[in-house]
């Protein structure tokens, strides 16, 4: 949803992100103002929780400023285990929202980050002024899906991109003996013996707690 804070009018994008706000008076002035906070998984899986963690140990770093602001979770301008730890909520299904940050941030496209490795060092622009309307303008803003990182997000409906988070040859782990610790601690230890190709995994263990 784009908002024309001036002349109180709302248009929703179409598919490919147009939107327009027709028979404006000129001379106004307005601010233009793009809003989208829901379905907040969309594009967000366990691999953007590995890319997120590489980047904060320094083994591989983001080469985007809109990759920065995409694992910003918190938004408090800043890449931390917060961040990881919000976003893993949302990943296993315990939040269904991000609780400090909406689901969509907006940067004008026309905005020059003086930093791309620090998108913060001044405020981004996440909207459009326009001083006094004179004529006719395209005015871009670039979307940024929070906790996105590789790119993964259906940006609508009718695309045709899925992400498939399944690994297609299978990960088979492998269970040992339980090593008894104590009476209430156990240990049981598995391997892989094909996890090669693998930055990360999401599963559940589901035990008797009898036995």
């Amino acid at each position: 949803m784009v908002t024309l804070d001036g002349g109180d009018v709302q248009d929703m994008t179409k598919e490919d992100g147009h939107y327009a706000f027709n028979d404006m008076p000129t001379g106004g002035s307005y601010m233009v103002v793009p809003n989208k906070n829901t379905d907040f998984l969309n594009g967000v899986s366990t691999l953007d929780l590995v890319m997120i963690q590489r980047h904060i140990l320094g083994l591989q770093m983001f080469d985007s400023p809109y990759k920065l602001i995409a694992a910003d979770v918190n938004g408090n301008k800043d890449i931390s285990a917060i961040d990881l730890i919000q976003l893993r909520k949302l990943v296993l299904g315990i939040s269904t929202e991000l609780p400090d940050n909406t689901s969509w941030r907006f940067v004008d496209a026309e905005y020059k980050f003086v930093d791309e490795n620090n998108p913060w060092v001044y405020d981004i622009s996440e909207d459009y002024e326009i001083f006094s309307l004179t004529q006719s303008m395209e005015i871009d803003f670039i979307g940024v899906k929070i906790g996105d990182v590789n790119s993964s997000v259906i940006a609508n409906a009718n695309s045709g991109v899925i992400d498939s988070r399944s690994t297609r040859w299978g990960l088979e782990f492998e269970s040992h003996q339980v090593q008894t610790e104590s009476k209430d601690i156990k240990t049981i230890a598995f391997t892989s013996s094909n996890y090669d190709r693998v930055s990360g995994f999401q599963g559940t263990f589901e035990f008797d707690v009898d036995n």
